[in-house]
């Protein structure tokens, strides 16, 4: 198995720890391709998005986060103005 610049070969410790994390078992981290055909496309582009993200400088991560908290905060006080009429 190779990670990362696909040269390196993690020991097998790495491997569990990286299964740990993940919260699988090892055997399930190595299945992972049943999983990955269920993926959607939207799935796949919001991941390759969220991989950019880590690559923009400090300030523009801020100013992306700044966004994505207005509106998530937009939407919750939509679903609990409507919820209040429903009442």
């Amino acid at each position: 198995m190779k990670i990362g610049d696909n040269k390196t070969d993690p020991h097998l410790s790495t491997i569990e720890k990286i299964a740990q994390a993940l919260g699988v078992s090892f055997e399930e981290l190595f299945s992972a391709e049943k999983v990955f055909k269920e993926v959607s496309s939207f799935d796949k582009s919001l991941v390759e998005k969220m991989q950019m993200l880590d690559q923009l400088e400090d300030n523009e991560k801020k100013s992306i986060f700044s966004i994505i908290d207005g509106l998530v905060t937009k939407q919750r006080v939509k679903q609990t103005l409507s919820n209040a009429l429903s009442l």
